[in-house]
């Protein structure tokens, strides 16, 4: 029984320091690749969310512009709106002027007599 052990435990030692040899440089080396590979994500993903974060900013910019173009927007509506009053106060002011001195103009036109008479040439005296 002893020659079936020795022979056995040699080539059950040969296949365990071949596993050994096997898992040192081909599984380390694989876990290597896994490795950087997970690196090459990370980087990936640190880069994104920096381009994220300068989105986020570039978005917040606009929005910012927009809130401000907003408010220009109803100022000048409220510029306009003031105009527009205004100039219908003068339009109710001037034809209500207007109509008074048409009404003085009627009282007037049969009061002043109209001439015919007029010379064409008035001699200026110097």
């Amino acid at each position: 029984m002893e020659k079936i052990f020795k022979p056995l435990i040699t080539i059950i030692g040969i296949i365990i320091i071949v596993l050994i040899v096997f898992s040192l440089f081909f599984v380390n080396n694989s876990l290597k690749m896994a490795r950087g590979k997970l690196d090459e994500s990370q980087a990936k993903i640190d880069q994104a969310l920096k381009q994220l974060d300068y989105s986020k900013n570039k978005i917040d910019s606009i929005k910012n512009d927009l809130n401000k173009f907003g408010s220009y927007v109803v100022d000048v509506q409220g510029r306009v709106h003031i105009l527009d009053l205004e100039r219908r106060l003068n339009d109710v002011k001037f034809s209500t002027k207007r109509d008074s001195i048409r009404g003085i103009l009627k009282k007037l036109y049969p009061d002043i007599p109209i001439t015919d008479d007029i010379p064409e040439n008035i001699p200026i005296e110097h």
